[in-house]
């Protein structure tokens, strides 16, 4: 674990996209080593250890103490711990000091919080003048099947599936006049990986070799998309 952590490529034992997904965030999140970095709901803290690799002081937060102890543990492990640190808590509650970061990131977490347009509130204050806030969310746009988007929100327990409209008025209402979304995760490929991740009940194992060639594929089929308008994920970029 210490040679293979933090490695971007690890994320795919969580799915094949959160690679994608995470490339894209730090993109747009334009990371420099003076930046103090706040990641809303972190889980165990993979993404975020990552982002500790590049910043100064790195924060990530989660409801689960569960999972913010095992986030407390990879850092003691990959030897992060004096530069990122965890909290337990829900983030509605969270009380950091107006300006207290220069970016905010996300990985598809607004969508399980109901007060979701409390937490772009909160981000809004947090960030310190020029900052930037990055996110992606759940839309499932290029899925027309009810009964796996039904199958999917009580999996996951989603409160909410956006698209562009929802997003850009939850972030305008919260303070952010300048942002952009789009789509990520567009292909015929992102779409069978989706499906197969929500039907599959298959057991075969840990196996990390497939899980990379599946992100390969991935990957590829993202350079060159079958539709570029919808996307599983939409990913947005906002400026205080």
């Amino acid at each position: 674990m210490v040679r293979l952590f933090p490695n971007r490529l690890m994320l795919v034992t969580i799915g094949p996209e959160k690679v994608i997904e995470f490339d894209e965030i730090v993109r747009m999140a334009d990371l420099i080593p003076d930046d103090t970095v706040l990641d809303i709901g972190c889980g165990s803290g993979q993404q975020t250890l990552l982002l500790g690799q590049k910043c100064k002081r790195t924060v990530g937060i989660d409801i689960s103490d569960q999972v913010i102890k095992r986030a407390k543990d990879m850092a003691r492990i990959s030897g992060l711990s004096g530069k990122v640190s965890f909290l337990q808590g829900n983030v509605v509650d969270a009380d950091f000091p107006d300006g207290s970061f220069n970016k905010i990131v996300s990985f598809c977490v607004l969508e399980h919080i109901p007060e979701w347009q409390a937490v772009l509130k909160k981000a809004h204050q947090w960030l310190a003048p020029g900052g930037r806030l990055v996110i992606s969310v759940d839309s499932l746009a290029p899925i027309k099947d009810e009964a796996l988007i039904k199958m999917h929100r009580e999996n996951y327990s989603v409160a909410i599936y956006f698209d562009t409209q929802t997003l850009g008025s939850g972030l305008r209402d919260a303070g952010f006049s300048r942002f952009d979304i789009h789509p990520i995760l567009r292909s015929a490929q992102a779409k069978k990986t989706f499906v197969e991740a929500v039907t599959s009940h298959k057991s075969g194992g840990f196996n990390l070799l497939r899980l990379i060639g599946e992100y390969n594929r991935l990957s590829e089929a993202e350079n060159e998309p079958d539709n570029k308008d919808e996307g599983i994920f939409l990913v947005a970029m906002a400026y205080s």
